[in-house]
């Protein structure tokens, strides 16, 4: 079980200042809203939703930027790199196991399909 700490109060208190500056003059439907937050050693990792994408961006436990990673929010492509010993969050991969089946879902496939299509390449993967 995972302790709620002070430190906990002080990332979510950055990470809505940093959504209210963001949001800022955005019309409603396009402003930021948080999907995800976790913790990974000492990083906390939070996604958003920006126009149906997900963006991710990393805090450390005092609420601000790590040193050397940038401020700005990241696309999967982007963010993974961030982590540099090739250990990416198992949260990171299952949203973009969530955010690739809700592309799927919207090209029309139907659930049977998908889990077809993943079947198929983890398959591949061990042979």
């Amino acid at each position: 079980m995972t302790q709620y700490t002070i430190f906990d109060v002080i990332v979510d208190e950055a990470i809505q200042q940093l959504l209210d500056v963001m949001n800022q003059n955005r019309k409603p439907k396009n402003k930021l809203r948080l999907l995800h937050k976790s913790k990974f050693g000492d990083w906390n990792i939070i996604a958003v939703l920006i126009d149906d994408e997900i963006y991710y961006n990393i805090l450390d436990n005092n609420g601000k930027f790590p040193e050397g990673l940038g401020a700005c929010f990241r696309k999967f492509e982007l963010v993974i790199r961030d982590f540099k010993d090739g250990l990416i969050p198992e949260c990171i991969i299952r949203l973009k196991l969530f955010e690739l089946n809700t592309r799927l879902l919207n090209q029309g496939k139907t659930w049977k399909e998908i889990e077809k299509f993943w079947d198929e390449i983890f398959k591949e993967l061990k042979a």
